[in-house]
């Protein structure tokens, strides 16, 4: 009430704009009233809010002291630091098991894989962490006080401690990884319900193997596409059949001139991508807010940075970020286009007999080839399609926010229509796909990658669960194309180095 508009307000500004004298005077009297009213109750609200965040954080000095005087002033800090890196760490091996759970599998130990990540956590990155804690909190209305006022009030009170015991907590536990264990199966069992019993549970050492394995090639493709890392973007190969080249080494040669043309821009094309994806944050906000007014929804639009609420505002938007998102997108489509023909040269370069001589895997590398070119060549067929749900699924979080704060039939229609469409685009998009094999290792053995982008379509009547499933048909799609490409990109890069190598032999000589 004391910020958001409602229909009362859109009737007091549609009359203040009437044009007839009286008519607006007494509209704009009473916006004035109603506008005093509201500047009341935000004063009272904010001071309700400050006394409450102030008794918050007292709360929390006073629990502190408490463990304060159990472990002392001097390993207060190093506690609440470890225990903050490792909510970012749990938070990592969350996030993972929900990739592997595309493939039906999970770790068998989440505090295993949480201590894992930990472990991988770089120092400056836990140097920005822990910092952040005390940059985020504003003093009146923080609900918890600031990491350095809590260590220097433990500090201030120079506490032994009663527990000197330096040992770690799993000698607590008889066999602790199988209470690992026991609490990863129910933690899992709570959020999954019966389809627990679809999961095949992976040892953590595999899974933090697998995990590395993946994280180079990750690696090896940001350093091929020279950082232009783009889910919108993306590096295609192109539709057409791959074959080895007919001159391999005006091909080699080609391949050396293109890596080094990208190779002087880089710079140049890492600052386009950055206001690429700078104007593409703003016109999602757009996108958000059409799909808002759309429905007939005018309250809330702030928040997209629409002021005031209507669809003439969201055009002159669009039109002010519109030479920035063309020249960068530009800039950004040719680098791609460059590493597209770069990642179609390396790999028929493969496919030619003389690499045997060069690479003795090359047998091994070209029937991977053969089965993950044709695949990524559909999913570039379809990547349309994907972009097209993902709109779809930013419309329909917009309406539905939109939703909580102002229910009218019309934007309860168009919220309806969105997640009928949304599962519309999720049976097109799975379709093709049903008679694909899946190219990497299933729970289930062979499925494919139709099962795997989404196990059964959701029903019509349910749609909390076809918001689901369309995030995570659009997250699967994503991880399996960045999961192709980074492994052709792995073969790419040994074929440009050894290109360049020959290079480098031959002005030598």
């Amino acid at each position: 009430m004391a910020f958001e508009e409602d229909a009362w307000d859109e009737s007091l500004e549609e009359a203040s704009e009437s044009g007839v004298g009286a008519v607006v005077l007494i509209a704009l009297l009473t916006r004035f009233c109603v506008f005093c009213t509201r500047l009341l109750l935000r004063c009272l609200m904010y001071t309700a809010h400050a006394i409450s965040c102030f008794m918050s954080r007292r709360m929390e000095f006073d629990a502190d002291r408490f463990e304060i005087a159990v472990v002392g002033s001097r390993e207060f800090a190093a506690i609440f630091e470890r225990l903050t890196l490792l909510g970012v760490a749990a938070h990592g091996a969350l996030s993972r098991s929900r990739e592997m759970w595309s493939e039906r599998r999970l770790p068998d130990s989440l505090p295993g894989l949480a201590m894992n990540t930990l472990a991988q956590i770089p120092e400056g990155l836990r140097a920005e962490i822990l910092s952040d804690l005390d940059g985020r909190s504003r003093r009146i209305f923080s609900t918890h006080p600031r990491t350095s006022d809590r260590i220097r009030a433990a500090e201030r009170l120079a506490e032994p401690g009663i527990f000197t015991i330096d040992a770690p907590a799993t000698v607590l536990f008889r066999d602790f990884r199988a209470a690992c264990i026991r609490a990863t199966y129910d933690e899992f069992k709570e959020h999954l319900g019966e389809q627990i019993m679809q999961a095949t549970f992976v040892p953590t050492e595999t899974v933090i193997a697998e995990g590395e394995h993946a994280a180079q090639a990750h690696e090896a493709l940001r350093r091929f596409v020279r950082g232009l890392l783009d889910f919108q973007h993306p590096v295609r190969i192109g539709p057409s059949h791959l074959a080895p080249p007919d001159q391999p080494n005006a091909a080699a040669r080609r391949l050396v001139d293109l890596t080094e043309e990208l190779d002087a821009n880089r710079g140049d094309l890492e600052a386009a991508h950055a206001r690429m994806c700078e104007a593409l944050k703003r016109a999602h906000d757009l996108d958000r807010a059409e799909a808002t007014l759309g429905a007939g929804i005018r309250m809330g639009l702030q928040r997209f940075g629409v002021s005031p609420p209507k669809m003439e505002v969201v055009d002159a938007e669009r039109l002010k970020i519109g030479p920035q998102l063309r020249e960068s997108r530009g800039r950004v489509e040719r680098a791609q286009e460059l590493n597209g023909t770069r990642l179609r040269l390396a790999l028929s370069l493969v496919l030619h007999t003389a690499m045997d001589r060069r690479m003795g895997d090359a047998p091994q590398l070209r029937e991977r080839i053969a089965r993950l070119v044709p695949l990524l060549q559909q999913l570039e067929h379809s990547h349309g399609a994907v972009l097209g749900l993902q709109q779809t699924i930013l419309a329909i979080e917009a309406v539905s926010d939109g939703l909580r704060r102002e229910s009218r039939q019309p934007a309860v229609t168009r919220f309806l229509a969105l997640v009928d469409q949304a599962r519309g685009r999720l049976h097109e998009l799975r379709l093709p796909f049903l008679d694909t094999p899946y190219p990497f290792d299933h729970a289930r053995g062979e499925v494919s990658v139709g099962a795997y982008l989404l196990d059964r379509e959701p029903a019509p009547t349910d749609p909390r669960a076809v918001y689901a499933a369309a995030i995570g048909c659009v997250e699967s799609f994503s991880s399996l194309h960045f999961r192709i490409l980074s492994e052709l990109a792995q073969i790419a890069e040994r074929v440009e180095q050894l290109a360049a190598r020959a290079r480098a032999a031959k002005a030598s000589s």
